[in-house]
């Protein structure tokens, strides 16, 4: 494969899988400090920014003022961008639509916080409006990556529906809770937030198997994390199904793992990692 190859394989990835949220920059768990920013002292650090870090310590009313603010000014201009586009937004152009990328985002911090307040109705309303009229914007995340608000907004409905919380939409943290509810029995809920998994990972995890010629060495099973974590939902996702008596699906998945996936590991809380291919034989 080329080096343009692989770039464009790179940027897809960063863009339209790895989905997700806010909440990847949401840290709902954490301690609710004092600290939060004030706009008119740190005008460079912008309202979308400002609106993040007041709800990251669970300032919600601040978060909402800074979103609200933010929509207000820039929403014209937004629904601008929006129009001019034909499809996503070049990598290397994302800051030039920074308008689009930063009303959307807005309304989707304004979303979080009705959900959070149990307006599930106000929540719906602007996830839907992100989805209709945001399509193409983007949200940066600070682990290195951009995201899809209008994918993310069409996450958190599925959640709702589902009635579960993908969190920040990592492979990891979704893995854990399907593992949780697999343990608790609760078969639905492990095949949401199984199948969130394998849909938002499965183009990294077969780009990493791919990548491999023999089963890794031991040190090295963790650098293959979207191929161990899809490999591990996709394990749950076929165990929850034949729980649920959906055969056909579970042998789906089973497959899936046997014919793409076949170097996958899953960690044992006694301290080994075991072969996924060969517990779904």
């Amino acid at each position: 494969m080329g080096k343009r190859s692989v770039f464009l394989f790179l940027a897809t990835i960063a863009v339209l899988y790895i989905v997700n949220p806010a909440v990847s920059c949401a840290q709902e768990d954490s301690p609710a400090e004092t600290k939060t920013i004030d706009i008119e002292k740190h005008p460079n650090k912008g309202l979308v920014q400002a609106a993040w870090d007041s709800y990251n310590v669970k300032d919600y009313d601040r978060a909402l003022s800074y979103a609200e603010r933010s929509i207000a000014t820039y929403d014209f201009k937004a629904k601008q961008l929006q129009a001019s586009l034909k499809g996503p937004i070049p990598v290397e152009k994302t800051h030039q639509y920074w308008p689009l990328n930063d009303v959307a985002t807005a309304k989707f911090i304004k979303a979080r916080i009705l959900w959070l307040r149990k307006d599930e109705s106000g929540s719906r309303q602007v996830l839907s409006d992100i989805i209709n009229n945001y399509g193409y914007a983007v949200a940066y995340d600070v682990r290195g990556w951009f995201w899809s608000v209008s994918n993310a907004s069409r996450d958190m409905l599925k959640a709702m529906e589902l009635g579960i919380d993908f969190g920040d939409s990592s492979s990891s943290y979704l893995t854990f809770k399907a593992w949780e509810a697999y343990t608790e029995k609760d078969y639905k809920s492990c095949l949401g937030y199984a199948k969130q998994c394998v849909e938002m990972y499965k183009e990294a995890a077969l780009w990493q198997q791919k990548s491999l010629s023999r089963y890794p060495a031991k040190d090295d099973i963790k650098k293959y994390w979207a191929l161990n974590d899809v490999g591990t939902c996709c394990f749950l996702a076929g165990k929850s199904s034949q729980k649920l008596g959906m055969g056909n699906e579970a042998r789906w998945y089973f497959n899936f793992v046997k014919k793409n996936l076949y170097y996958a590991s899953c960690w044992d809380s006694d301290g080994w990692y075991w072969r996924v291919a060969e517990a779904v034989r």
